[in-house]
C-alpha cells in the first residue's frame, strides 16, 4: 500500500489513534520515512500527553512545534525502545 502510494503520488496521512503508546509511534516511522514526500502528515507521538503510563521507559512524544522529542541514546537492537511492563496489572487509583 505505502509503496502504491509512494508511486502514484498520492498524499498521505500516517496516523495511529489518539492516546496509542510510543510502540505504535514507533512504528510508523519507517513507513512515514519510506512515504517520503508522499508523507502529509503524521499523527502520534501524545505519548504522556494523555497516557497516565506507557509501556517504555521513555515515552516517545511531541514537544514545541508538534516535532518528535529525540528518543535516549540506545544500544541495542530492535527499535530502540526499552519496555517497562512492570506494575501494568495493577488497578489504577
Amino acid at each position: 500500500m505505502a509503496r502504491s502510494c509512494r508511486k502514484s503520488g498520492l498524499p498521505v496521512v500516517v496516523g495511529a489513534q489518539v492516546g496509542e503508546t510510543s510502540i505504535l509511534t514507533r512504528a510508523a516511522l519507517p513507513i512515514a520515512q519510506f512515504l517520503g514526500a508522499a508523507c502529509r502528515a503524521q499523527e502520534g507521538a501524545y505519548g504522556l500527553h494523555l497516557l497516565q503510563r506507557d509501556v517504555v521507559s521513555h515515552s516517545m512524544q511531541f514537544g514545541r512545534g508538534g516535532r518528535l522529542l529525540p528518543p535516549p541514546i540506545f544500544h541495542g537492537f530492535g527499535w530502540g525502545l526499552d519496555c517497562n511492563l512492570n506494575g501494568l496489572d495493577e488497578p489504577r487509583a
